[in-house]
């Protein structure tokens, strides 16, 4: 793996205490409730935390929400209610994983929407997330008000070495020294402190049956069936130092959909931008929701 830390600036001891800072997950005091939705073929469990316009947060491939606590809150804090949801086959979210495709994962959001008391809403999919998001936005218009999509990938691959260290996370044959370097490479900066990617390695957690289902789930979806989002307004907030998203398919969705696609791009970010920048990120969502006018 090239060492890439020689491109960035140097941390400071004030960068270290803000990092510090932003990872007290819960530092805001804002109340988080569980809470499951049963249906006939699922039960999909959420977080919901704040009051305000909805904001529904869908992650990453195989991973459960506690990740997005952080910039959960500070939407909270933003006056914004966030439902965060953990995808069929993670955390207390169940349901059959042979066959899916990323319809069926859409549907089990638009499900949750739907019990909802104020509808249509924002709709906020970080990494694999943002494909079941864009997915949900074509099949379910009616439903979702705006799409908001973090490390928006699909068209413009990784490059082999990103995928080969990427696919070292979940290979029992790679010792854990190798496996901390792969999570720092191929997921954050080379700018973001190893030290923080070590931490928020000790605490990562995924779910591999989920994982195996929902990779299957895209590839048995064909893109232009979710790509581009249906005909609602998306917001992209991409990290210039994304390796596993490159920033070519935010740029080449803005080119293509013109004025319906909002883009921002963040430097010495990664794959991990939330993690990254929570509070950057949190106020680019926030300022898009409050200053855009969605026609319904």
């Amino acid at each position: 793996q090239t060492d890439r830390s020689t491109l960035c600036a140097s941390e400071t001891a004030a960068d270290a205490r803000v990092i510090k800072h932003y990872y007290q997950i819960g530092c805001l005091g804002i109340q988080m409730i569980n809470k499951k939705y049963q249906f006939e073929d699922a039960t999909i469990e959420t977080i919901i935390e704040g009051s305000g316009e909805l904001l529904f947060l869908l992650p990453g491939l195989g991973l459960d929400v506690s990740y997005l606590y952080e910039f959960s809150q500070l939407m909270s804090a933003g006056e914004f209610k966030t439902i965060a949801v953990n995808p069929r086959g993670i955390s207390g979210s169940t349901g059959k994983l042979g066959g899916l495709t990323l319809h069926d994962l859409a549907n089990d959001i638009a499900s949750v929407i739907k019990k909802q008391e104020s509808i249509p809403v924002h709709v906020l999919g970080h990494a694999f997330g943002n494909r079941v998001a864009r997915c949900l936005a074509a099949d379910h218009p009616n439903v979702v008000k705006s799409v908001i999509l973090l490390a928006a990938g699909g068209l413009y691959p990784a490059d082999p070495e990103t995928l080969a260290s990427f696919s070292k996370l979940v290979n029992p044959a790679v010792s854990e020294d190798e496996k901390l370097e792969a999570f720092h490479f191929s997921l954050f900066s080379p700018c973001t402190n190893k030290d923080f990617a070590s931490n928020m390695w000790a605490k990562w957690k995924s779910w591999p049956e989920a994982t195996s289902a929902h990779i299957n789930a895209n590839k048995m979806t064909p893109e232009e069936e979710w790509w581009e989002a249906g005909e609602v307004p998306m917001l992209i907030i991409q990290g210039l130092d994304d390796r596993l998203a490159p920033p070519e398919n935010g740029r080449q969705l803005k080119r293509r959909k013109g004025n319906r696609v909002d883009l921002i791009e963040i430097s010495e970010a990664g794959h991990l931008m939330v993690l990254e920048k929570p509070r950057i990120v949190a106020e680019a969502v926030i300022e898009y929701l409050k200053k855009s006018v969605f026609i319904l």
